[in-house]
């Protein structure tokens, strides 16, 4: 009976774990739908709210379950896949800094967000605080945000990071494409499930845009599930 408790939690955590139950005739044990949710029914965001900003901060339960799905799709999804490779170096006090979301594989938090943005600062003790941050449905819409914590896990490259949110889970952050001024870059980990495209600059051309996931492409992300995040208005939040 414990047996059969693990598999149902370890099957139900993430859209590509489904594929994997049903080729291995594991398909009975499988019913994402039902703990979605109750994950969703959960996921009450916590306001704060002041005078002069409308903010929603994400809730821990909303953070728990992307952070559960994470590790699962990177247990299951990356054990098969080639190793992603990364850049050879990256200056982290170059790297700091805001970047604007361009596009994205699916990712359940920011479902809704459009404006979305990272910045990075680097904290004393070697470790970098992370901010994400979008807004509801436009971008005058209410601002929601979660704050975190990064580590670098191959000092050789600084290019291979952990980020934590919700305590103790964290998530691959691997830097696979940087551009040598900074300007641009883009993020992945190993089983190609999540990535992100990241510029500087909230509305560059689109030939950067292909040109990027043409990257992620080439490293074996299915690109055509990738979310192109609006950025429209982004230079009112500059």
């Amino acid at each position: 009976v414990y047996k059969r408790q693990v598999i149902f939690f370890f099957f139900q955590a993430e859209d590509g774990i489904r594929d994997f139950c049903l080729s291995r005739g594991l398909g009975d044990v499988y019913k994402r739908q039902e703990y979605m949710g109750q994950i969703q029914k959960m996921a009450e965001p916590n306001n704060n709210n002041n005078k002069n900003q409308n903010v929603q901060n994400f809730s821990k339960i909303e953070t728990l379950g992307s952070s559960i799905r994470t590790g699962f799709s990177y247990l299951l999804g990356g054990l098969f896949k080639p190793t992603l490779e990364t850049v050879q170096n990256v200056d982290l006090s170059k790297y700091a800094g805001k970047w604007y979301e361009l596009g994205r594989m699916p990712f359940r938090s920011e479902d809704g967000l459009v404006n979305i943005s990272a910045t990075y600062s680097l904290n004393a003790d070697n470790t970098i605080k992370v901010v994400n941050s979008g807004f509801i449905g436009s971008p005058t819409g209410t601002e929601r945000r979660i704050e975190g914590q990064a580590w670098v896990t191959d000092p050789k490259t600084n290019a291979k990071l952990k980020v934590r949110f919700v305590w103790p889970f964290s998530g691959d952050y691997w830097i696979i494409d940087l551009d040598e001024n900074y300007e641009w870059a883009v993020i992945g980990e190993q089983s190609r499930t999540f990535g992100w495209i990241l510029s500087r600059n909230p509305n560059p051309n689109i030939e950067l845009y292909e040109k990027l996931k043409s990257k992620m492409q080439s490293v074996g992300y299915d690109v055509s599930k990738i979310v192109k995040t609006d950025q429209k208005l982004s230079l009112i939040h500059i």
